[in-house]
This record gives structure tokens, sequence and C-alpha cells, in this order.
């Protein structure tokens, strides 16, 4: 960076808005210490001190992405697009985890594609309405700019990765929204979509545990194979926790995957009512400080990246939260800041730094 644009950049880093680096700060700590306390009685530290490292990954990252800029980083949106689809092509041929082909081992940590590609998703389609000039309505850039978004969600389906793709469509779902794109367009994709959807459950390629997931979830009762297990224990621990806190909790314990998909069983168990809500308020303020950008700004890319990053939150809280108590299907949606989880973290941490990069460069603008 050149000594003029680093003085620049240090002049409005004072004007970054501290209440979501703040609120997101917080969250990820608490986030850390539940993950300790589901994990600590049967691996240790293990788990504890990876999501560490991982929140010192993320802000190295965040403030990177900060200090480029966002004019920079579009420009190497395509690059980034096109290693991403190649990974998630490349992933395919590594070993399932849980039914899906999904991740890269590196020693003691994993990575998973398709989180990058949420980021790309969301980039690619922002850089591509900013180069079309937000015409979403003219037929032919409708169907560049979803072929672009179409490519990862597909190839995240053949994984299969269904969570992941579902925060895609509602990140292109959303930009599409705020860019004006016309309602019987809207009717006719979610038709698409639907049928897209029963057919896909028609075939080998949902897996059987899925199926069973949501014929459950619709028809409201408990099948012999316990696939909703993970439902009905994170339910009991989430009712134990009552207004403060367990006074002897636990039932967390039995929990599969409870640092991850079910974190907010067990934050609801040890800080009962008091702090599923404050957890939740959390996630408001981040979201209504995304609002507040969106509306500033006029650049076509920015108002779309800030959109895109609040309906990666909204989904995924309401999708992760919906699914521990009953509300939603059971997918595997981690709660942002706070599920562990490395891939997540970081991309989540990346994308709302993508949000304060574009407040920092409004600030720019203004002092000039």
């Amino acid at each position: 960076m050149k000594p003029g644009r680093l003085k620049v950049f240090l002049r409005t880093l004072g004007k970054i808005d501290f209440i979501i680096v703040f609120t997101i700060t917080a969250m990820v700590l608490f986030g850390i210490y539940n993950i300790n306390i589901a994990t600590q009685m049967n691996y240790g530290n293990h788990y504890f001190r990876n999501q560490l490292i991982f929140f010192g990954t993320g802000i190295i990252a965040s403030i990177v992405i900060m200090v480029l800029g966002l004019n920079k980083i579009l420009r190497i949106v395509p690059i980034f697009y096109w290693v991403t689809n190649i990974l998630l092509v490349l992933v395919l041929t590594q070993e399932a985890r849980g039914g899906a082909a999904g991740w890269f081992s590196l020693g003691p940590f994993s990575v998973q594609p398709a989180e990058l590609a949420k980021v790309s998703v969301l980039l690619i389609v922002s850089k591509k309405m900013q180069d079309f000039k937000g015409r979403i309505n003219d037929p032919k850039v409708f169907m560049i700019i979803t072929g672009y978004a179409l490519l990862p969600m597909v190839l995240m389906m053949l994984q299969p990765e269904m969570g992941l793709t579902m925060v895609c469509f509602f990140i292109v779902f959303f930009i599409y929204f705020v860019m004006g794109l016309k309602l019987r367009v809207f009717a006719g994709g979610l038709l698409l979509l639907g049928g897209g959807i029963f057919g896909a459950l028609s075939t080998d390629i949902v897996p059987e545990h899925w199926k069973s997931r949501l014929y459950t979830f619709i028809s409201g009762t408990t099948d012999e194979l316990n696939v909703d297990y993970q439902l009905n224990t994170a339910k009991i621990s989430i009712g134990s926790g009552q207004i403060y806190g367990s006074a002897a909790p636990g039932y967390y314990n039995w929990i599969p995957e409870n640092y991850t998909d079910f974190i907010f069983a067990v934050i609801s168990e040890n800080f009962g009512f008091i702090g599923s809500v404050l957890l939740v308020l959390g996630y408001a303020v981040i979201m209504a400080r995304l609002i507040t950008t969106a509306r500033k700004t006029d650049d076509i890319a920015a108002r779309c990246i800030t959109t895109g990053v609040f309906a990666i939150l909204l989904f995924s809280v309401l999708q992760n939260i919906g699914m521990t108590i009953g509300l939603m299907p059971i997918s595997g949606i981690t709660l942002p800041f706070v599920s562990y989880g490395g891939s997540s973290l970081l991309t989540n941490m990346a994308a709302v730094a993508l949000v304060l990069s574009i407040g920092l460069k409004r600030r720019r603008v203004m002092i000039g």
C-alpha cells in the first residue's frame, strides 16, 4: 500500500463500524466458551484451541480485506470464483464424511470449499450486477448472472451439500429482490425450485437420511430409525435451561454434533432463555447495521454485497435455531460466529469485513 493510501486508511479506520466489530467479537468469544463447555469432557482443549486459531486467522483476513478495499477485491473476483469451482470439483474425489464428500483434510484441520462457494456466489453476482449496471430484468443479463450463480450450487449438490446450497439460493434471491427483479420471474423461479427439490427427492441424489428428516419434519411423526434423535435431545437440553440456565447442565452431552450444528442447545441449557435472547439480539444488531450500510451506498456492487451478507446471516440464524427447536428441518447449517468450524467462521468474518470495507470506502470519499 502506498504511504498516501495507508495514511487515508488509518484516518478512516477510527470511523469503522465498531458496533459490528464489538458485537461479532463478543459472539465469537461466547461461542468459543460454549464450544469448550461442550467438548472439554471428551476432547480436552482441542476444539477450543482450534477455534481460537480460526478466530485469529479471521481477524487477519478481515484486516487484509479492509486494507485492499472493495475495488481491488472486485478485480480478483473472477479468479476466486473459478478457483472455488475447481475446488468444488476436486472435493468430490475425497472420502465422504457424514454422507457427503465436502472436505479437504489438512492435518488436524479440514477445509470445506462449499463455504468458499458461499462467498464466491455473493461476489460474482454482485460484480456481474455492477458490470451490467443492475439491468436484472434484461433476459440476457438475467440468464448470464443466474448461470454464474447456478454453477457452484450444482457442484455443491453433487457432494451433496443441501444447507449451503440453500444459503447461496437466498443470497441470490435477496440480491435479485433488492435490484428490482420482476415478481413474475420470482414466482417462476420458486416454482422451478420446488420442482427441482421434488425431482431430487425422487432420485438417489438426496441421501436417505435427508429424506427421512424432511419426512418426519413435514409429517410431525417420530421415525423408527431415530433420525430425529438430535432434535428430541436438543429440545430436552433447551427446556432444562429454563430462564437463567440449568443448575446442573449436562443434557447437551448426549446431542451429536453439539459443538457445531447444535451449539444453540448448549447455550440455552447453560444460559437459559435470557442467554438465548441476548444472542439473538446480537444478530439483530448486526443485521440492522447491514441494512443501514446498504441504504447509504449508491454503488451497485456494494449494495448487492451488503444485501447478500444480510441474507447469509438471516437464513443461517433462522435455519440453525429453527432446526434446533423443531421449526425447520435438520440440515448442516452452522450458527454464524458461534458454532465450531474454521471454514464457516473465516468466510462469515470475511463477508462482514467486505461490508466494513464498504463503510470505509464511503468515509474515504467523504474526507477526500
